[in-house]
């Protein structure tokens, strides 16, 4: 490289992070805003709201919309924020988390187990994984994963493939539902989880790996745990470069926006990685994301009636992409911080 590109990329990088904490001034500081802990205890009041002021006991709302406030509760929802309450209960010694997940739990199985024949099998998938947390502490979860799995799995003869919905519901996330219920898992849909690059934005392509990662562990697919890291090194690398993961909203714009639940899903995956492939450079990396994280946090306008929410998006130019505060990229990030404070107390676990 010559000494004149070399200049150019600095300059181009100079002023690249000038346009970019002229807007966000707390972006890139050397150290997030707040300990790991309040922004942990922040997110997780924050689900608990979501699932007292919901009007169906147990289940918690999909997201909080600044221009139109609670959305209705769904089963991906509450079955997608499940592992939120009861590894945060279990890792802080939490009773009342606990219980959450427990009740949770009964919801998703009152809406599932009754009605298998009317639920669309990515609801199903999500709810399978959702029980398989609790399944230690309620003897009937075991049984109703079964049927669950059984039903899910007759759903999918009947349809093609193709036709599942992407969107926080991967081809990965439905194998690992099957592979959690013992029930096979087709090769056909265990190819589609390497279709990794068709999917359209960066948080279903994390939210697909994170699955995929899962799922390889489970059914011993080294093969498929190699394929993934080199997902994993790809997305690594565009953070380290850019420090964003930037996205472009379907509508023909310049707008961008950086996605925070993919965000969130990357530096899950990060830590994961940087214990299966004994990288540090991930961990660096997640480390850095998770900072990101915690400053984008707290760097948002939200009523105070319900702070402690995860954006979806940290809108570059528009304010209008970070509206939407949902149970999905909040669970995500509440995973991130998890995975963060593991780390620094692993030696005490």
């Amino acid at each position: 490289m010559s000494i004149q590109q070399k200049l150019a990329i600095a300059f181009s990088e100079r002023k690249r992070r000038y346009f970019l904490q002229q807007r966000y001034p707390n972006k890139f500081t050397s150290a997030g805003l707040y300990a790991t802990h309040a922004h942990l205890f922040e997110a997780l009041e924050w689900l608990c709201k979501a699932q007292d002021k919901s009007p169906a006991a147990g289940a918690l709302y999909s997201s909080y919309l600044i221009t139109g406030g609670w959305q209705t509760p769904t089963i991906i929802s509450t079955a997608f924020s499940l592992p939120a309450f009861q590894k945060a209960g279990s890792y802080l010694k939490r009773d009342d988390l606990l219980q959450r997940s427990e009740n949770a739990g009964e919801w998703v199985q009152k809406q599932t187990i009754d009605n298998i024949d009317d639920i669309e099998a990515d609801s199903l998938a999500h709810a399978i994984l959702a029980i398989n947390h609790i399944k230690s502490t309620n003897p009937d979860c075991e049984k109703n994963i079964a049927k669950l799995g059984y039903g899910l799995s007759k759903k999918l003869e009947g349809i093609d493939s193709s036709s599942i919905p992407q969107s926080l519901t991967p081809y990965s996330l439905i194998c690992l539902a099957l592979a959690r219920a013992d029930q096979p898992v087709g090769t056909k849909l265990l190819k589609k989880c390497q279709n990794v690059d068709s999917l359209f934005n960066i948080s279903e392509k994390c939210l697909a790996l994170l699955a995929w990662t899962d799922l390889a562990i489970t059914l011993n697919l080294d093969s498929d745990l190699e394929q993934i890291q080199k997902h994993v090194e790809k997305l690594m690398l565009t953070f380290e470069r850019t420090k964003w993961l930037a996205e472009k909203p379907k509508q023909n714009t310049s707008d961008q926006y950086c996605n925070i639940s993919g965000a969130c899903s990357l530096s899950i995956l990060l830590f994961s990685f940087a214990d299966l492939a004994n990288d540090p450079r991930y961990l660096n990396a997640a480390f850095k994301l998770n900072e990101y994280l915690k400053n984008a946090h707290f760097d948002a306008y939200v009523p105070k009636t319900e702070y402690g929410a995860m954006r979806d998006n940290d809108p570059l130019h528009l304010r209008k992409y970070g509206g939407r505060y949902s149970t999905h990229t909040t669970r995500l990030y509440i995973d991130a911080l998890l995975a963060e404070e593991r780390y620094f107390h692993r030696d005490q676990q």
